[in-house]
């Protein structure tokens, strides 16, 4: 989603959007640029590591409310309503639930004590959330977070913590979890003085930023940004992009995972139409760029990545993104969904990186119950040590980081490190042979001797016989 930021702090004129979840579905309201520059802008940032480091002066405030400027949006498109999808269609596990072995790994945690922030579009109160979700927060309308125009958000938090349905067996990855809700973006609502051809969205990186800080105050343990601003040209001096890296740092300072989307392609957008490359990076995802998150691609059921998912060397872990079943998101729902419609009306399946984001916000939900003295950097580092591991150096690869996510293992494995003993260095995947000794000419020598030695023995041999049956033929005649 995208929402021009006018602050008069900002270094340069840059419009910088987010393209939140609702792009991650790829529906025709996605095609809004997630980059607006202006023409002198010709540098092109193709290494997250030129990005500033995080500077605490830049994490931002919030009012005691956690609630932002309401006046600048105005509600544009009626709210989705609910059955989105026909109860036929709904009769199975999804698969995602059942190649990551969900339920086995619930066996060992199921989320107990742990507060999971989605930063989103809001969360409806849902019957398979009922008791468990708590609205914190709203940067869009004077509500509380638990309003969910767009159903986003709704379907991110049922990933992550929604009871099990007896009908399908669909149960969310940490179903005792509490939820933690933050609307700070929304394709239903518009800023007031929107021009007509601009498209109707509402948030920005600056609402992002202060939801995460709300998020860190407010006593969460795990926090899914399922939202990405896609950019082209990116500038490290930029007030915003500082701002959101500031409110991460902030978060992690506290000991926090921080989760986000990796980002999914759109070909209505030139931020981020062409795909990168590991020799040519067309586009950057925020936050996803920053190394201090988790950031999260997606695959399919054929468990190859899928052709929407942004890659990039920042890209740490994948998880399934196609075909999702979730939550009815819509206000006073109480069935599963497996579409969402758009302001238009128009239903499209519910896919993207910002679904796969939650399953692993849910496994992190698992580790931290499990392992509660683990800190926030070893409840990442178990979650990528333990992934499936792609081919490539020391296990990681471009686009799909360190593999895909394995919830059992990440549950139960034991890792070195964890208990004081450094782990084993790679290894070099070429034996590194003994130098060859001296040839010794000896044997070769005895040996042909004795051949030779051998051949004039049977020369004579042959020319005896042949003499005596000469002579034997003469005496005859």
């Amino acid at each position: 989603m995208g929402l021009a930021m006018t602050s008069t702090r900002m270094t340069r004129r840059v419009l910088v959007a987010l393209s939140a979840g609702l792009l991650a579905l790829g529906l025709p309201l996605a095609g809004a640029p997630a980059l607006a520059q202006q023409a002198d802008v010709e540098d092109t940032v193709t290494d997250a590591a030129q990005y500033p480091p995080a500077d605490p002066a830049m994490v931002p405030g919030n009012p005691s409310s956690g609630s932002g400027d309401h006046s600048q949006f105005t509600h544009e498109v009626e709210c989705i309503s609910p059955n989105g999808s026909l109860p036929t269609d709904l009769q199975q596990t999804p698969w995602g639930q059942m190649f990551l072995r969900i339920d086995e790994a619930q066996r060992y945690a199921t989320g107990v004590g742990q507060r999971v922030a989605v930063i989103d579009t809001g969360v409806s109160v849902h019957p398979r959330l009922a008791g468990r979700v708590e609205g914190i927060g709203d940067y869009i309308a004077d509500a509380n977070g638990l309003t969910d125009c767009d159903g986003h958000g709704t379907i991110v938090a049922g990933i992550i913590a929604a009871a099990e349905d007896p009908v399908t067996g669909f149960t969310g990855v940490a179903p005792d979890a509490e939820i933690l809700s933050i609307r700070n973006v929304s394709h239903f609502y518009g800023p007031v003085d929107r021009l007509e051809e601009q498209a109707i969205q509402a948030g920005n990186l600056e609402t992002m930023s202060r939801a995460i800080v709300l998020a860190a105050d407010r006593g969460a343990t795990v926090i899914n940004l399922s939202e990405t601003a896609c950019v082209v040209a990116t500038y490290p001096d930029d007030f915003y992009t500082a701002q959101l890296r500031a409110a991460i740092n902030y978060a992690i300072e506290r000991d926090i995972v921080v989760i986000a989307a990796a980002g999914n392609h759109n070909q209505d957008d030139p931020a981020c139409a062409n795909s990168n490359t590991p020799n040519s990076l067309q586009n950057h995802t925020f936050p996803g760029v920053f190394p201090e998150v988790l950031t999260v691609g997606s695959i399919g059921g054929d468990g190859a990545l899928s052709e929407f998912s942004v890659q990039g060397d920042w890209v740490d872990i994948v998880a399934p993104g196609e075909d999702i079943i979730s939550l009815d998101p819509a206000a006073g729902a109480t069935s599963l969904a497996n579409q969402v419609a758009s302001p238009q009306g128009d239903l499209g399946p519910i896919e993207g990186t910002s679904f796969s984001a939650p399953y692993v916000a849910g496994v992190a939900a698992l580790v931290r119950e499990r392992y509660p003295d683990l800190s926030a950097e070893q409840v990442v580092n178990r979650l990528v040590r333990t992934a499936q591991h792609p081919g490539g150096l020391e296990g990681r690869s471009f686009g799909v980081g360190y593999g895909v996510l394995d919830p059992v293992a990440a549950l139960t494995e034991v890792l070195p490190e964890e208990h004081g003993i450094e782990p084993a260095a790679p290894e070099q995947a070429r034996n590194e042979l003994p130098p060859m000794p001296p040839f010794d000419w000896t044997p070769t020598i005895v040996a042909v001797s004795g051949a030779g030695g051998g051949l004039v023995l049977l020369g004579i041999t042959l020319f005896i016989v042949r003499a005596v049956r000469h002579t034997r033929q003469g005496s005859e005649a």
